[in-house]
């Protein structure tokens, strides 16, 4: 893949069959066979798929849906850290030739990118059996069995038996069970932090495509419900995706997180870290000096506007009174701009009659001009006629 990843994408295009879209409704639960699995065409592939999902198997998956469903299912970290490494190879332009580049492209976001993002519905939840419905959740968590008195006290007499053998053995299945779980949150944590990856890599580099994907599907509401997370490094990759979108210096990006509030959500998680100078309060607080050294308008006035109040209690850094001074001399540039457009007198930008409204103003200019010519012969008659009566 390093040395000719084209090889590996013109495989991915021969492939005729790709899965088609997962349920819209984000509460709707896809099982793990079912992921990213495209529909039989034939009688004699519905059997085979049957079969094969009754025996766990993957039956015509394509190679792009395999590597995501490692991504997201695999229950080793390196298995998962390397699907990752192998997705963005191939999703990277730079390696690309420009039909390849056109014809690749929009397979992957026709086809696949609605699987990546998938796990993302249920991101701070904390609950595995949303991402493993097939499989039984435990209330109890493992560190709550870890504490359960084990203390079997034999003595010579059966009857004074503490505990039946059948008591015990469901507790080792409930610690069994908790443990699964734990290991299924974690592989979930892992997920989520590579689906961030990608798509920050995605928005750096995919141009209009990720830009309407990330409007139409919410994208950044999905990513930003990983403030809620426990894991701190989660909080941090939800950071760092808005930090993405907002390096590009886009409008587009810009208009998008104004209209939709989406910093409500950041600086709801900087209040709650109180006066800490930690690494989510310094994430949050480079955003903003970028978008203060940058001068980007359109941020500048809706953090100070709307955000002001919560900045300005920051005293450990100068970041805020240097926006508001960034906010203020914008303002005063657009007075100024303003005034000096009303001073001018405005100069009318009069087109050859005729060019203006088309025929219809063909046909009026030239009866204008028959007026103008008119009135002029009638000027000179009379003329003419007062200096004969005279």
């Amino acid at each position: 893949l390093e040395h000719d990843p084209e090889l590996l994408r013109s495989y991915i295009l021969d492939q005729k069959r790709h899965p088609g879209a997962p349920p819209e409704d984000a509460n709707v639960v896809v099982p793990v066979s079912d992921f990213a699995k495209p529909e039989p065409s034939s009688d004699d592939e519905k059997k085979a798929y049957e079969s094969d999902k009754t025996n766990g198997g993957n039956f015509s998956l394509p190679l792009m849906a395999q590597l995501i469903k490692r991504l997201v299912y695999d229950p080793e970290p390196g298995m998962q850290a390397q699907s990752c490494d192998v997705l963005r190879i191939m999703l990277d332009p730079e390696t690309m030739e420009v039909n390849e580049k056109e014809n690749f492209l929009n397979i992957f976001y026709k086809h696949y990118i609605q699987w990546l993002v998938y796990p993302l519905n249920f991101a701070g939840k904390e609950n595995a059996s949303l991402m493993y419905p097939d499989k039984p959740a435990e209330e109890k968590t493992a560190e709550d069995v870890d504490h359960m008195p084990y203390k079997l006290t034999l003595h010579r007499e059966k009857t004074e038996e503490v505990e039946s053998q059948s008591s015990f053995d469901s507790r080792v299945a409930s610690l069994k069970r908790s443990r699964e779980r734990r290991k299924r949150l974690e592989t979930e944590r892992v997920a989520h932090h590579h689906i961030t990856e990608l798509l920050s890599f995605c928005v750096q580099t995919h141009g209009y495509r990720i830009k309407y994907f990330v409007l139409r599907n919410c994208i950044v509401s999905k990513v930003l419900k990983l403030l809620h997370s426990k894991d701190k490094h989660l909080v941090l990759d939800a950071i760092r995706f808005v930090r993405t979108c907002v390096g590009l210096k886009d409008d587009f990006y810009n208009r998008f997180l104004v209209r939709d509030d989406y910093f409500q959500g950041l600086f709801a998680i900087f209040l709650q870290n109180g006066p800490r100078n930690n690494l989510i309060n310094s994430s949050i607080i480079e955003m903003v000096e970028f978008i203060r050294m940058e001068n980007i308008k359109k941020l500048v006035s809706y953090i100070v506007e709307k955000y002001g109040d919560v900045l300005a209690k920051v005293d450990y850094v100068d970041t805020y009174p240097a926006l508001k001074a960034v906010y203020d001399k914008n303002m005063q540039g657009q007075d100024k701009d303003f005034n000096q457009n009303n001073d001018k007198q405005p100069v009318k930008n009069v087109k050859p009659a005729g060019q203006a409204f088309g025929a219809y103003g063909q046909l009026r200019a030239h009866e204008e001009d028959d007026e103008y010519f008119s009135e002029s012969s009638n000027k000179k008659t009379e003329q003419k006629n007062e200096r004969s009566g005279k």
